[in-house]
C-alpha cells in the first residue's frame, strides 16, 4: 500500500521541512513501525527497518510524505495531517508536490521546462504534471529532478489535492 499524508503549512522553509517530519513520523506510527532513520551517500533520507520506504516533499502552503510498505494502516487520528491510501506495492517510493499557479506565464514555464529537459510544454497543466513526475522519479532513486537513470519497472500516479491555500498536483513514483 501507499499512504500519503499532507498537510497545510506555513511557506517558511524550516516550517514546511518541521510539517513534512510530522506527515513522516504519523504514518510510521499509524503503521506501528518503530524506526530510526538515516541518510544514503546521495543525502536521500531512508528508513532503518525493512519493509518500508518513503518520501517527503513540500511546496508553498503544503507538506506531504508517502510511505510505501505492506502493513496496514487501520486507523488515523491525525485531526490536522489529511491521509490519502492508494492500493499499490512495491518497494520504493518518491513523491513531489507543486503549487499550481493559475497566473502562471505558460512561456516562462515552457522555456524553464525547456532549459532543462530540452522539450518545450504548451500549458500550466502540462508543465506542473511532468515536472512533479520527474522530480517523484528523482526523488526514489535519490539524484532530484534531473536523474538520467531509466524509469523501467516505475509506475506513476498523478492527482490533484485542494488546500485552503490552493490547488497542488502530487505525483508519486514507486517499483
Amino acid at each position: 500500500m501507499i499512504y500519503i499524508a499532507y498537510m497545510a503549512t506555513d511557506t517558511l522553509r524550516a516550517s514546511q521541512h518541521e510539517a513534512g517530519i510530522m506527515c513522516r513520523d504519523s504514518l510510521f506510527r499509524a503503521a506501528g513501525i518503530k524506526t530510526e532513520f538515516a541518510k544514503k551517500e546521495g543525502g536521500r533520507p531512508y528508513a532503518l527497518c525493512g519493509g518500508a520506504d518513503f518520501s517527503v516533499t513540500h511546496s508553498n502552503r503544503l507538506a506531504a510524505c508517502a510511505l510505501i510498505t505492506d502493513i496496514e494502516i487501520k486507523a488515523w487520528g491525525e485531526k490536522d495531517i489529511k491521509l490519502i491510501t492508494l492500493p499499490f506495492s512495491g518497494t520504493e517510493v518518491g513523491l513531489d508536490a507543486e503549487f499550481i499557479d493559475s497566473d502562471a506565464d505558460t512561456a516562462r514555464l515552457s522555456r524553464v521546462y525547456e532549459r532543462f529537459f530540452a522539450t518545450a510544454v504548451s500549458s500550466a497543466e502540462e508543465f506542473f504534471s511532468l515536472w512533479t513526475r520527474r522530480e517523484a522519479f528523482g526523488k526514489l532513486c535519490g539524484d532530484g529532478v534531473l536523474c538520467k537513470r531509466s524509469d523501467s519497472g516505475c509506475k506513476y500516479e498523478s492527482f490533484t489535492v485542494d488546500l485552503c491555500s490552493g490547488s497542488y498536483r502530487l505525483c508519486v513514483c514507486f517499483r
